[in-house]
């Protein structure tokens, strides 16, 4: 299989484990692959006896990875090990032709998990220099920083340096970052917002005076943990096709039935896994993206005007979605497209002036799929109090939002519905009790081990730094240093 950049870099020999380990391009794009498998509905409907790690071995196979069949499904037995559900990702009713899809059962209780339990055992394999070093460099706007160092940790010759504003994620997300004691790993809360600090690794990443600097005096190299790496996002798009089997082993559809997918969207790669999977074949009519307050998704899609100039960062009790600078919207319009000459010019426009606009044609291809919402505060708290009140479930707030967003938006006549919950209730118990006005709220059934375990250990990852590129680049190297 042949990958390129959403840019335009290509080159022939590139492996799906070279696209691993380089994260992204070095043109600076995203790497997508030149051509995208097909799964038949016949392909489909055989999933659903199957578990979910059979089902996404099936699926994974396809981008024929360079990796023999064996050595990949032993990664994916072994990715999704450490699950609280058996059944990994499970899907529930939530109310007549409304499904949730919950992806927050993994160790470190959220969807982050879904990708980045295998990631890691991907990059370990493309590792075939027993002499070089890695450093997985990672933004995280709460979920994904936890999730790399939990799925990186244990990796040979691998460190883990995440970097998170320091006021913008939840308290349970932070004391989950803080408490790493591993010497391979460092966390750095940043006084900045998300924007900043996935701005600020990406411009380390391109920056060849201090790769190379790093690369010589500790032999390391700098790789990807988020959705910018295709490693990371490959395993999302599996469990949409199993959902779909779910669905199909509940006799709630028939085989060829299309679906709408609903989920909340900070950095696009939950919600394009979901794209690539129709491109693949997976019948899905309806794709909603839905927003908080940081409604720049909503805009976008729905005036194909993406504008940052004028608009700043609002904190919210969904902070895994509090980002204005989407990254996968890269690979959204190169597949739509095909236009490398464009997406590079319509990303470099971003970096400079802070908005670009698209043509009113790609737009409407945009829309053929896509709509677009976003939720209040407020509304996302009426939300989950009425979930609360009249099913007796307990969601998240980036859940509330899906579930609040799914609401304004029509549903076909007689079409189920998929919305998608990416993170477990106890990461967000101050933001629940707000919601609902109360503290006395019944957990004991939902509670998550490894949350539950946090209480007794300490924070020792407190390190901070001002918004500053050359304080991250001097703090990369000092830990570096500390670990060669």
């Amino acid at each position: 299989m042949t990958f390129l950049s959403t840019r335009g870099y290509k080159n022939e020999n590139d492996t799906f484990l070279d696209v691993v380990q380089m994260g992204l391009a070095p043109d600076g794009g995203l790497f997508v692959p030149e051509t995208f498998p097909h799964i038949s509905l016949s392909e489909i409907n055989d999933l659903q006896q199957l578990s979910y790690q059979e089902r996404i071995f099936r699926i994974i196979r396809k981008f024929k990875l360079s990796i023999t069949d064996d050595a990949l499904f032993e990664m994916i037995q072994k990715a999704y090990k450490g699950f609280n559900n058996k059944k990994i990702c499970p899907l529930s009713q939530y109310k007549e032709n409304t499904h949730i899809l919950e992806l927050f059962h993994g160790p470190t209780a959220s969807f982050k998990d879904m990708g980045l339990q295998l990631t890691p055992h991907f990059f370990e394999t493309s590792n075939t220099d027993p002499d070089q070093k890695f450093c997985i460099l990672t933004a995280t706007s709460g979920d994904t920083g936890i999730a790399a160092i939990e799925g990186f940790k244990k990796i040979k010759n691998t460190s883990v340096f995440v970097i998170y504003p320091k006021d913008g994620v939840s308290a349970i997300q932070k004391k989950q970052m803080q408490s790493v004691t591993d010497s391979n790993v460092k966390v750095l809360g940043v006084d900045a917002d998300f924007d900043f600090c996935q701005n600020a690794t990406k411009q380390l990443f391109n920056d060849e005076h201090f790769t190379k600097t790093i690369q010589e005096k500790y032999n390391t190299k700098f790789a990807a943990g988020n959705s910018m790496n295709w490693g990371r996002l490959l395993p999302q798009i599996g469990y949409y096709f199993s959902a779909y089997a779910d669905l199909l082993e509940q006799g709630k559809i028939q085989l060829g039935e299309t679906i709408e997918v609903c989920v909340p969207s900070g950095n696009f790669g939950n919600i394009l896994g979901a794209y690539i999977a129709k491109i693949m074949g997976l019948p899905i009519s309806k794709y909603i993206c839905a927003s908080n307050e940081n409604n720049i998704l909503t805009e976008f899609l729905n005036t194909g005007i993406y504008d940052i100039s004028q608009k700043h960062l609002i904190k919210t009790d969904s902070p895994s979605i509090d980002i204005l600078k989407s990254s996968n919207i890269e690979r959204l319009l190169y597949l739509v497209t095909k236009d490398t000459t464009l997406v590079k010019h319509l990303f470099e426009e971003l970096n400079t002036v802070k908005k670009f606009s698209i043509s009113p044609a790609i737009k409407e291809k945009i829309q053929q799929d896509f709509v677009a919402d976003f939720c209040t505060e407020k509304e996302m708290q009426t939300t989950l109090r009425t979930v609360y009140t009249e099913k007796q479930k307990l969601i998240d707030p980036h859940t509330a939002v899906a579930v609040c967003v799914s609401n304004k938006i029509p549903q076909e006549k007689n079409t189920h519905r998929i919305i998608v919950s990416t993170a477990h209730i106890g990461k967000f118990k101050p933001a629940i009790e707000k919601a609902l006005q109360t503290k006395d709220i019944q957990y004991s059934h939902q509670e998550h081990k490894n949350l539950q375990a946090l209480q007794t250990k300490k924070n020792v990852q407190t390190d901070f730094i001002s918004n500053s590129y050359n304080e991250l680049l001097s703090s990369v190297e000092h830990f570096l240093k500390k670990n060669s």
